[in-house]
């Protein structure tokens, strides 16, 4: 695939999170306002590492609980990295585009 495509897959998921963003804020009375995750894996420590271990359902139903409180703060900083990231690949796909373009005028 292309960077010009990759940019596309990730503008595309970059829209949405920013469109999604953009809706949780724009919920008004945070009294009716609902975001539930919920965590269904969860350890601590390094993947495939013996020292690895799940976190005690205590401590899962707090993270949820928090996740909730957060869940503005998070969307907004979710759509904030992926904006940083679809630029980083836009300035990929111009290089590209800019080989290509010097290849035609060669």
């Amino acid at each position: 695939m292309s960077k010009i495509d990759d940019f596309k897959v990730v503008k595309d998921r970059m829209d949405k999170a920013v469109q999604f963003a953009k809706e949780v804020q724009d919920r008004k009375h945070a009294d009716k306002f609902g975001a539930k995750v919920v965590i269904t894996e969860s350890y601590l420590g390094y993947y495939g590492n013996s020292s690895t271990h799940r976190w005690g359902d205590n401590i899962i139903i707090e993270m949820e609980k928090q996740i909730a409180i957060d869940f503005r703060m998070i969307a907004e900083r979710m759509a904030d990295r992926m904006t940083r990231e679809a630029e980083s690949v836009r300035k990929l796909a111009i290089e590209e585009a800019q080989m290509v373009l010097e290849e035609i005028v060669k």
